[in-house]
């Protein structure tokens, strides 16, 4: 290839990573599709991925549809695809042009930026919409377009413009974000506040993970430095509490305990009690009684 020649941004693969004291952003692919040209290839099949999508139309209009819902997007409007929600193109007009790149993105720290951002992410699982572009995010589109058409790949000012897009992204998709930052112990009082109310829920590192608009990874790591357990042993322990408690007060079924207590049968309650505490519900209630 020349210097004077333009290479296929439409057909390379672009990988890279940036990790820093605040977060790891890694890049799975990026790149420009159009439709303008000779045998574009679509998915037009149903599927998803584990990784974040982005969708931003330079060009044209598509529908996509994700969850069985229809997305129409038009020129200057993006589209960000949570992980592992189905999705698929449904319709792409002959003037289509977007740039769309995966990526992965994990938070190292409480720091405001990655609050701010994970914030965003996390109301964005509960409400997919389509967002209106803005000076910002056009200008940091443009740059991740240029670096891609540059002969060199230049990973990192790709990856820099990302995460601008995504910091830009939050004002919009998350602007209760900006509020006070809670700080390690604060947090963590929350979460066993959160776990401690909802038990019977059958609660999973995810869903605590959801409503503390935290990663579970992110929540693992940081309830491990604190308490040097998982937020697993924390819901467990819980789950113990619960079932000693109704065991003492109450004259309920083990059904109903294990019901209440989060477990989903009695079977699967009884053995995980009895791994704890040395004896079977039905024991422990006996032995009280004694």
């Amino acid at each position: 290839m020349t210097p004077t020649q333009t290479p296929d941004i439409s057909q390379k693969t672009y990988k890279g990573s940036m990790q820093s004291s605040i977060i790891d952003l890694r890049l799975v692919w990026a790149r420009v599709a159009s439709n303008i040209v000779p045998h574009p290839k679509w998915n037009t099949k149903k599927h998803y991925h584990a990784f974040y999508e982005l969708h931003y139309v330079l060009s044209g209009n598509c529908s996509i549809s994700i969850d069985g819902t229809c997305y129409c997007l038009q020129a200057k409007e993006y589209l960000l695809i949570p992980p592992k929600h189905p999705h698929m193109f449904a319709e792409i007009s002959p003037d289509y042009k977007e740039f769309v790149v995966g990526f992965y993105i994990d938070f190292t720290v409480s720091h405001p930026d990655a609050c701010y951002i994970q914030s965003a992410l996390f109301s964005l699982e509960k409400n997919i919409q389509i967002f209106p572009s803005d000076p910002a995010i056009s200008c940091y589109i443009s740059d991740i377009v240029r670096y891609l058409e540059n002969s060199h790949y230049f990973s990192s000012a790709i990856l820099m413009n990302l995460y601008l897009v995504l910091l830009q992204f939050s004002i919009k998709a998350a602007p209760a974000a900006a509020g006070p930052i809670r700080d390690e112990g604060q947090l963590i009082a929350e979460v066993k506040s959160f776990i401690s109310s909802n038990i019977s829920d059958g609660l999973t590192t995810e869903t605590v993970a959801l409503h503390m608009n935290i990663s579970p990874r992110h929540l693992n790591r940081l309830v491990q430095n604190r308490l040097s357990k998982s937020v697993n042993d924390l819901i467990m322990e819980e789950k113990m509490n619960c079932i000693r408690n109704l065991l003492s007060t109450t004259d309920i079924t083990l059904d109903q305990v294990a019901e209440l207590s989060g477990f989903t049968n009695s079977y699967n309650m009884s053995r995980a009690f009895k791994k704890q505490e040395g004896m079977s519900p039905g024991e422990y209630r006996r032995s009280l009684r004694k």
